[in-house]
This record gives structure tokens, sequence and C-alpha cells, in this order.
């Protein structure tokens, strides 16, 4: 049995599991607080991986991480809410630690892995993975790989300036959508209310998360013909919400109709499969390539 320790390093939890490389399954899932020095996480991480390897012998580890990963200096470059995990060659001084081969990936593209790997896009080669929480981020995938551009920023959605010259990440959360509607109406709402409020025909809902859906659809739209791919791959919080994918395609439909002749390919856009194992499973699947 051939078998992976994968653990997905986040700001407050170290997930970690057992990949077991030959029926593709996750097991033993686990997770303990994220460690606030360095020295700290490689004693948690050197007893993860003892744990993990005590009923089984491990081919490696596999590494989810926040940051932009430069796989050719093993750097974490960026910044992240684990400040200690950057601007050095991590990936080199825990194979040193762990005696055993390590591989890296940045925590959004280990989500769009698994997506290719056995989630929404598993039947597909070319795919763009959108994940929005707090702010935008994702993945290009292409011919099943990962293309991280010249400076590891591919993907990085959240920087791209929408119609209204605001950040996309600015713009297209439900969290900032939230934010707007608290400085209208003085009421702090959660984005599971916010979206729900549309439904009772809350004007000032429904005009925010409209802002919100616009800017994603007109981003859908330009990258459909920058990149062309097969699907767009929704994840994050807001993706389990049908609402949103169903408001997300119907702005995408009005904004073809605005141009009906020039338009010939309606975006593809899906949910994700995977939430909390996504990192996990992407971390293996990138070991696998990588190695």
């Amino acid at each position: 049995m051939t078998v992976l320790a994968v653990i997905d390093v986040g700001g407050t939890a170290i997930k970690y599991g057992k990949y077991n490389v030959t029926d593709q399954k996750l097991t033993d899932q686990q997770q303990v607080p994220t460690p606030d020095t360095l020295e700290d996480f490689y004693n948690v991480v050197s007893d993860i991986v003892s744990e993990i390897s005590r009923d089984c012998t491990l081919k490696g580890v596999a590494f989810s991480m926040p940051g932009t990963y430069q796989a050719s200096t093993g750097i974490i470059g960026g910044i992240s809410a684990v400040p200690y995990i950057h601007q050095f060659p991590i990936r080199q001084a825990l194979e040193e630690r762990l005696k055993l081969p390590v591989s890296i990936e940045n925590d959004a593209n280990c989500a769009a892995l698994a997506e290719v790997a056995s989630g929404s896009a598993e039947s597909l080669s070319n795919i763009v993975f959108i994940v929005i929480g707090t702010g935008v981020g994702g993945a290009i995938v292409l011919n099943r790989q990962i293309i991280p551009g010249a400076h590891s920023m591919a993907g990085e959605f959240g920087y791209m300036i929408d119609s209204t010259n605001q950040l996309l990440s600015q713009r297209a959360t439900v969290f900032h959508a939230t934010e707007r509607y608290a400085q209208q109406t003085g009421k702090m709402i959660t984005g599971e209310k916010l979206l729900n409020d549309v439904r009772m025909g809350d004007e000032i809902a429904i005009a925010e998360t409209g802002k919100m859906y616009r800017s994603l659809a007109q981003t859908i739209f330009n990258l459909q013909y920058t990149i062309d791919p097969e699907a767009f791959i929704i994840g994050g919080g807001a993706s389990r919400n049908p609402q949103f994918i169903d408001a997300l395609n119907q702005s995408i439909l009005e904004i073809i109709d605005d141009y009906p002749e020039e338009t010939q390919v309606v975006p593809v856009v899906k949910a994700a499969k995977y939430a909390n194992d996504a990192n996990l499973i992407g971390a293996a699947y990138r070991y696998l390539h990588q190695k």
C-alpha cells in the first residue's frame, strides 16, 4: 500500500490525513491548532508524520499552504496568516526534518487540483477555479495542470479591476456585500441571511448582491474569451448555496444578452464538489504529479 501524509496549513488549524495512493482515498482526517512559531510548527508536523506512519510506510509528505510557492526555489513568497513559513527554502527544511520527500502547493491551487482529480472537473482538462471567501482567489488549470504564471500569481483573480475600478475581492464577495448592506442599514448580518433576504424582497440586499453577481459575471465573461476553459468551478462557502450559482449564471446570461451577435460561447459555471477535504486531496494530487 502506497501512502502519503497530506497536511493543510491554515491560519488557525493544521488539517491532516492519510492518502492511499492505490485506492485514491483520503482517511483518518484530524486537525490541530496552528502553532505560533516556526520551531513549534516543525515539531507539530513531525508528530503528525510519526502518527500517520505508525501503521504504514510513507512515500512522502504533501503540503497545502498559503502564499505564492515557487517550486524552483522551495520558497513561499507573499504574506499570509502564518507569517513564519515565508521567504526561506521551507521545502528543503521540511525534507531535512522529516527525512521524506516533500511537495508544497498553494492552498487554492490544491483545491482546484482536487476538483480535477475527482471532483466537479474530473472529466475536464481545462478549467478556471474561482474560490470566493473574504476575497477572491483561484487557479487556472490547462491540460489538468496548474498554470502558475511568471510570478506564481496566475489565478489571483481578486486583484483584477472591475468596471467600477474596484478590486474584484472588494466587489464580488458575499462578505463585502454584507459590509455594504451594514453601512446602509446599520445591521450586521451573515452572508446566508443576506442571500435569504434577497428572496424575501429586501431591496438593499437585492442591490448589493446584484453588484456582486455582476462583477463576478463580467470577470467570468472576460475570462471565457481569454482562456476559453471548459468550465468555471466555484469554490468557497458561497458555492454551497444553490441560489448563489443560479443567480451568477443568470447574471452571465444578462451580459450575453447585451452582446448577442458577438457572443457565441456561454460559460459553464458549476459548484465545486469538495469543501473541507479539497486542500488535502489536491496536495496529494500535486505530490504525485510533481514527484
